[in-house]
């Protein structure tokens, strides 16, 4: 069994998580330009290098099929994140497998091959800061599908309630001195988080 797990730390996909409601800004925020790509564009240019495969989550197929990638839609419908990642460990063919959400245009190498160098036989591998853990930036293995069915079947939707019935990892990225601490995991919400990102990027 080790040798098989040993395995499964190399072979690992990346599933974008774009299926949110952009309710609190007037674009698709996966489309949003940092410079000259959006931030779809160079996620998916980040991932194909450091992953087998990429897989897209997402509501509309049809607008990430020029992408060149894998584009799925959920078996759950319209209940946020946990059902993306629901659909994207069902898709996947790894055992292990990266997530993050469509609207962080600064996930980067480092916060990536500090979480698959953590996985240690975990079932989430999520990094934590400042107190707050970013599940939405984390590894994901196939052990966590049947504890997602079991909560969404109760409509317990927050993906934190998994936590208690898989082994979880929690990575504390303030202890990694050399590294980012915070800009990583910021993600755009509101037109005032697209005006920081710009800023952020150019700065």
């Amino acid at each position: 069994m080790f040798h098989i797990i040993q395995e499964n730390y190399k072979k690992m996909n990346a599933i974008i998580l774009a299926g949110g409601k952009n309710s609190r800004i007037a674009v698709k925020k996966a489309f949003i330009k940092i410079n000259s790509n959006t931030i779809i564009e160079n996620t998916i240019q980040l991932f194909k290098s450091e992953f087998n495969r990429v897989i897209i989550v997402a509501n509309k197929i049809e607008d990430y099929l020029h992408f060149g990638v894998e584009v799925i839609s959920d078996t759950y419908k319209n209940i946020g994140p946990l059902g993306g990642i629901h659909a994207g460990l069902n898709a996947s063919d790894t055992y292990y497998n990266f997530f993050v959400a469509c609207d962080m245009p600064f996930i980067n190498k480092k916060i990536i091959h500090m979480l698959k160098e953590s996985i240690n036989n975990y079932d989430i591998i999520i990094p934590e800061h400042d107190g707050y853990l970013e599940p939405l930036c984390a590894i994901y293995s196939k052990m966590c599908l049947m504890p997602i069915v079991e909560r969404i079947e109760n409509r317990d939707l927050h993906v934190s309630s998994i936590f208690d019935d898989v082994k979880v990892n929690k990575i504390h990225w303030n202890n990694y001195k050399n590294l980012e601490k915070g800009d990583v995991f910021f993600n755009i919400n509101t037109q005032h988080d697209l005006e920081k990102a710009v800023q952020f990027s150019t700065s």
